[in-house]
């Protein structure tokens, strides 16, 4: 009996000792994991503070991880930005002390992309050619750091067939057409220095350059003539308003 006993015990000795071996383990990891995640925060914040490989390399950081920042993606992904605005003051019903009462209030000159507040590449504000087109490269700049993010063409294939395929004609004004909701330039021609035509297309409301490129982006599909970009916009246009005015 007692040698039975003796083994039972030890089975439950080893039991206690495994359990404490494994849970020293899975804390001994969990504090590496901690400090592995910690440092590669603090190595993604130091290198977001840093002149150089953040500023004019088109990257961004969203949940600690770089991502490239495109044309495309500015002008298709970006939504208007809100500011929270102090409209009034309340006193606390427990504290008494005044609380603030705020309000979301758009961001003039702004828009949000992926988390950040960027200022709107206004057509008054950049810099442009002795002609009216926008000089390239153009840049984009965080409202809250004064970083540039991006710096590159303002032009993309994909803006374009976005703003021709989503474009409809303007039911008050020939020189303007409508964009998902916003009011828009027709696109102005202007020549680039090799004699190539550049279109660009501003916001009419809030100034901000949509595109601005040449017409090799734009061109007709494969085994196609090239088209003239300003006659294909209008004649899309036209179609969608003839449509409409028949009630198809």
């Amino acid at each position: 009996v007692a040698a039975l006993e003796k083994k039972r015990k030890a089975k439950i000795r080893a039991k206690l000792l495994g359990a404490a071996k494994v849970d020293r383990m899975i804390t001994s990891q969990g504090e590496s994991l901690a400090v592995t995640r910690q440092r590669e925060q603090a190595d993604a914040w130091e290198y977001y503070q840093q002149d150089g490989p953040l500023e004019g390399s088109n990257t961004l950081f969203v949940a600690g991880r770089p991502i490239k920042v495109t044309w495309r993606t500015l002008i298709l992904d970006s939504t208007p930005a809100f500011k929270e605005v102090v409209v009034d003051s309340t006193p606390d019903p427990d504290t008494g002390q005044l609380v603030d009462v705020t309000v979301q209030e758009p961001w003039e000159g702004v828009m949000s992309y992926k988390g950040y507040n960027l200022l709107r590449p206004v057509y008054a504000a950049v810099e442009k050619e002795e002609d009216g087109s926008v000089k390239l490269p153009i840049s984009v700049i965080d409202a809250d750091s004064g970083k540039v993010v991006y710096k590159g063409p303002a032009s993309d294939g994909r803006v374009w067939d976005s703003l021709m395929e989503d474009g409809e004609a303007h039911p008050e004004r020939d020189d303007l057409f409508l964009w998902k909701g916003r009011n828009l330039l027709q696109p102005f021609t202007t020549v680039g220095q090799e004699g190539e035509d550049i279109y660009t297309v501003i916001d009419d409301d809030s100034g901000e350059v949509l595109f601005c490129g040449p017409d090799t982006l734009i061109g007709a599909k494969e085994d196609q003539e090239p088209v003239d970009a300003i006659s294909e916009m209008q004649a899309r246009l036209h179609l969608k308003e003839k449509a409409a005015a028949e009630g198809k």
